[in-house]
């Protein structure tokens, strides 16, 4: 069968806020109906997250609280993973075919009429996976582009502290805060 082509790329930008826009029945049914698409997917996330365990059944759990996993990929960011995790997660997503959770168009022909295209719907929590996908395909292009930069230290401003203490506990990194003002 000739391989369809997956969901489009988006920005890290355009990828968190397509999450918002995930319906919660897609949600419940990606945790109801999983394919092997699906599930790739989701490993790919966990991986991503650095969560050593990626069975299904830890998949669906995360899934039952949709808007703490979205929190949590957020609260990780594009930058918040080890080189490992990154590595893991984009075999996962390759391993994963993004064409399948797309809908399918089949012609059916009649006699001596023009043909017409009946669309087959995707499988059931394919809006939900393919956000998933798309922003993890996000992070992996910004962590790409993001080693070309030379590492140095960042500058927060108070308020986006709590953010990137959050970022370095999911991605099991170590931290340092430096005031470089008097308090």
């Amino acid at each position: 069968p000739p391989k369809v082509a997956g969901p489009e790329k988006l920005s890290v930008f355009d990828a968190e806020t397509n999450l918002n826009f995930v319906e919660d029945d897609d949600w419940a049914q990606l945790a109801e109906h999983p394919n092997d698409t699906s599930q790739k997917v989701l490993e790919a996330v966990l991986l991503l997250m650095g969560d050593p365990d990626t069975t299904w059944e830890n998949a669906a759990a995360a899934l039952q609280k949709p808007e703490a996993l979205v929190q949590e990929l957020r609260a990780l960011g594009p930058l918040g993973s080890t080189e490992l995790q990154l590595q893991q997660a984009s075999l996962a997503l390759a391993a994963a075919e993004l064409g399948r959770l797309m809908p399918k168009a089949a012609a059916k022909a009649k006699p001596k009429a023009e043909p017409k295209a009946e669309v087959k719907g995707p499988p059931g929590g394919a809006p939900a996976a393919i956000a998933l996908a798309q922003l993890v395909e996000a992070y992996l292009s910004a962590e790409k582009t993001a080693q070309k930069i030379p590492q140095m230290w960042p500058v927060l401003s108070y308020n986006k502290i709590h953010q990137s203490v959050q970022q370095a506990l999911y991605a099991q990194q170590h931290l340092c805060l430096v005031c470089t003002t008097p308090l």
